[in-house]
């Protein structure tokens, strides 16, 4: 049986790499009869986004680039990560690139399509496109394994473009609860919950492929643009635990804040990073992830109380540990270095493994997932 994954493998981001290398090793692993690959297409948006140097035009992206400029080799260390994993780790198709009509001819060989995961069904993100919605395949199994909608309002226009498109899937699923019942009203039937893809794969896979790149104590920093209170937090955990903090993605807020900078790490020096990491400080989803998968003691900045982030909202909740979500109104009475009791935790992961399995093995082999 021939299996095609679409999703965005060749983003240059930790978690969007990692989820596609969870889901194409796991579906290999319920028949060692399939043949998986991810579909190796990208849209000509993602291919730009991940340019090292911005346009100078403006004083900002001037600064930008001449920061950039100052840590040129690790960056170009990190783009060279990144190629060197996926094609090490990752079944490729032939390159499709950005020609949807090659992807359309090509599809005809799938007897199941997959798309997910990751914020494929975002359609506010600049790399978004109809493609992730399966709209290429016309002979094949449709099903959807954990996409994420990212946000959770759209438009008349965009409720639109979601009912054209998902309502033909022969097993539908996403990754949260809130994007399930929105587009349940919009579509009217069932949509299962189900686990990112990098919790089908148990702790010791993950260790199988991490690189260890720092031998100190330190704190894990993974700040994704710039929530209040994030930095001030990192900076009172770094004074008081007396550990260096270090970022692994480059900001120009993190120079005044006096941060160890380490740019040049690939998927698998993230996951080490996770693993060897006292604390993790982050606005990620798959940072949190990875340390709920690591045993980790985290904390996750979400923006304002008002604005929290779904994504990490229902992962911390399916988990019972809303309790180390931040924003910029109690991270100050947060105590840094309080402990994590993993017990509970993993039994609620493993439930929530075992029900992502269930859809999965039952999508893949063909069966009506409600029989």
């Amino acid at each position: 049986m021939n299996i095609g994954i679409i999703t965005y493998h060749r983003a240059e981001n930790y978690g969007s790499v990692l989820q596609a290398y969870a889901l194409n090793k796991y579906i290999k692993n319920i028949n060692s009869k399939f043949h998986v690959e991810t579909i190796d297409y990208y849209n000509e948006t993602q291919e730009k986004m991940y340019n090292l140097f911005q346009s100078n035009s403006s004083i900002m992206n001037i600064i930008r680039n001449i920061h950039t400029l100052l840590n040129i080799k690790a960056l170009k260390n990190k783009k060279k990560a990144f190629k060197k994993f996926i094609s090490i780790h990752i079944s490729l198709s032939e390159t499709i690139g950005n020609d949807t009509n090659k992807l359309k001819q090509y599809a005809q060989k799938y007897d199941i399509c997959i798309c997910g995961s990751d914020q494929i069904w975002n359609i506010h993100c600049d790399d978004q496109d109809i493609n992730y919605f399966l709209s290429f395949s016309t002979n094949s199994r449709k099903v959807a394994y954990a996409p994420s909608l990212g946000i959770n309002q759209f438009s008349e226009e965009e409720n639109k473009i979601f009912k054209k498109y998902i309502s033909n899937f022969d097993a539908l699923s996403v990754r949260e609860d809130i994007g399930a019942k929105y587009l349940e009203n919009i579509i009217q039937r069932p949509i299962e919950v189900v686990a990112d893809p990098v919790f089908l794969l148990k702790k010791e896979e993950w260790q199988n492929i991490a690189a260890n790149p720092i031998k100190e104590k330190y704190i894990l920093c993974y700040f994704i643009g710039d929530t209040p209170g994030l930095r001030d937090f990192a900076q009172k955990v770094q004074k008081e635990s007396g550990y260096k903090a270090i970022v692994i993605l480059k900001n120009l807020r993190d120079i005044k804040y006096g941060f160890t900078s380490y740019y040049e790490g690939g998927p698998s020096e993230f996951i080490g990073l996770i693993k060897n990491a006292e604390y993790i400080i982050t606005t990620s989803f798959h940072a949190v992830a990875f340390s709920l998968i690591f045993h980790k003691l985290f904390w996750v900045f979400t923006g304002s109380s008002s604005k929290p982030n779904s994504r990490i909202t229902n992962i911390c909740g399916i988990v019972g540990l809303k309790s180390r979500i931040l924003d910029s109104n109690n991270w100050k009475s947060c105590k840094y270095n309080e402990t994590i009791n993993y017990t509970p935790v993993d039994e609620k992961i493993e439930k929530y493994r075992q029900h992502s399995i269930n859809y999965l093995k039952k999508a893949c082999t063909l069966k009506q997932y409600n029989d």
